[in-house]
């Protein structure tokens, strides 16, 4: 069966998923390159046609958008530090992730994702070149805000995701709205959730991923 064609050059054709292991895993495609070749999907950390970034739950996974042409070009100048780099979006209808900007390349090719949030029907994802480490191993790591669903009583619609920094090895920073969230919520009617980096808990091979 075949793939409907990109949307337009902006248009990622397709996501890797890259392990501590070395599996890499094809999500895609997505959908088929116009007017060029359909690049291969094969992990490029230096792939000008690439992004590349740092999971932001797990730091060992990398993930790298791959797109039909290039988006990060030797000429493109190098972030200063602090500088924002990149900016991807999405419907929020629907998963067709594309790159709205391309400010400048990070120095060594990876990028970290900093926060996304809703704006209007549109998702904007926002990566730097740097995160911090966090300074205690179970620290704070993200905010999210969110707003009461008005049609359903035990659900929130998050409206931004805001990392502060990245959690020691063997720990993550959970971006999901959990049950003892919800709970937290109603009990403190506030608009948003705090979180904190907690251990990753798996077992055999899954100790890789």
């Amino acid at each position: 069966m075949g793939h409907s064609d990109c949307r337009g050059p902006r248009h990622a054709y397709t996501t890797m998923m890259r392990y501590p292991d070395g599996l890499e895993v094809d999500e895609g495609p997505y959908c088929q390159c116009v007017d060029t070749p359909q690049p291969a999907s094969k992990w490029n950390p230096d792939d000008p046609k690439a992004l590349t970034w740092q999971h932001y739950e797990r730091a060992h996974w990398t993930v790298q958008y791959r797109f039909c042409t290039d988006k990060f070009p030797k000429k493109l100048k190098v972030c200063s530090p602090g500088e924002r780099a990149a900016v991807m979006q999405t419907e929020t209808t629907g998963w067709h992730i594309h790159m709205a900007q391309a400010r400048c390349r990070c120095h060594n090719n990876l990028f970290q994702l900093q926060n996304w949030r809703r704006e209007g029907d549109l998702w904007k994802y926002y990566y730097n070149c740097e995160k911090p480490t966090c300074q205690e191993r179970e620290g704070l790591c993200a905010r999210i805000t969110v707003l009461k669903n008005k049609k359903e009583e035990n659900k929130y619609d998050v409206q931004e995701v805001e990392f502060f920094c990245a959690c020691s090895e063997g720990m993550m920073c959970s971006a999901k709205v959990l049950q003892h969230d919800k709970d937290e919520l109603k009990k403190t009617n506030a608009g948003f959730i705090e979180k904190r980096c907690e251990s990753i808990r798996q077992t055999g091979k899954e100790k890789n991923r």
